[in-house]
C-alpha cells in the first residue's frame, strides 16, 4: 500500500518495472451485471472524438494510478467510490500509439451497483454490452481489447466493503 496524504492505494508490484518515460494512462473497465461500460467520445475532443473508450485518463505525476482511475471514474461517469462492489488493478503494459509513441497504461476492473450513468463533458453516450459484443463495436480505440484482455486475466473480483478496521 502506498500512503500519499490523505491518499491510500494499492499499487501493483509489475508498476515500477514499465517506467522508461512513457506516459501513462489509466484504463478502466466498468461492470454491471455482466455487461461492460463503453463510452463514446464526443465532438469536443478533437483528437478522438466519435471513438469508444473504456474510461480512461492521463495519470499524471505524483498521483497513484489507482487515484487517478478513481478520479476519472468520477469524472466521466459520475460514479463515486460508494456506488463499486469491486475494485481490481490488472498488471500493466505498453500500447502503441502510433508514430513510435508508445504508453503505459494501468487497466482497473470495477463493479457497480448503478447501471444509469452521468456523463462528463467529454462523452456523449455510452453503451453497456456484453464482453462478446465489444469487438463489433467499430470506432473504437485500437487497445480497447488489450484493457479488457488484462482485467479479465486479474481472476475473482475483490469485493469493496464487508469488515470494518480492527474487525475480522
Amino acid at each position: 500500500m502506498i500512503l500519499d496524504g490523505d491518499r491510500a492505494s494499492l499499487e501493483h508490484p509489475a508498476a515500477a518495472e514499465l517506467g522508461g518515460g512513457a506516459p501513462a494512462v489509466v484504463a478502466v473497465v466498468l461492470e454491471f451485471r455482466g455487461r461492460v461500460a463503453l463510452l463514446k467520445r464526443g465532438r469536443e475532443n478533437l483528437e478522438d472524438h466519435a471513438t469508444w473508450h473504456w474510461i480512461v485518463g492521463p495519470c499524471e505525476s505524483g498521483l497513484s494510478p489507482s487515484f487517478r482511475a478513481m478520479e476519472c471514474l468520477f469524472l466521466q461517469t459520475g460514479l463515486s467510490v460508494t456506488s463499486l462492489t469491486s475494485w481490481d488493478m490488472g498488471k500493466p503494459f505498453h500500447v502503441d500509439e502510433g508514430g513510435g509513441r508508445q504508453s503505459v497504461v494501468y487497466p482497473f476492473r470495477a463493479s457497480s451497483s448503478q447501471r444509469r450513468l452521468v456523463l462528463g463533458e467529454e462523452h456523449d453516450s455510452y453503451r453497456w454490452t456484453t464482453r462478446s459484443r465489444v469487438a463489433r463495436f467499430s470506432g473504437r480505440i485500437p487497445w480497447v481489447d488489450d484493457v479488457l484482455a488484462a482485467v479479465e486475466a486479474i481472476g475473482p473480483s475483490t469485493s469493496i466493503g464487508g469488515e470494518g478496521c480492527g474487525e475480522a
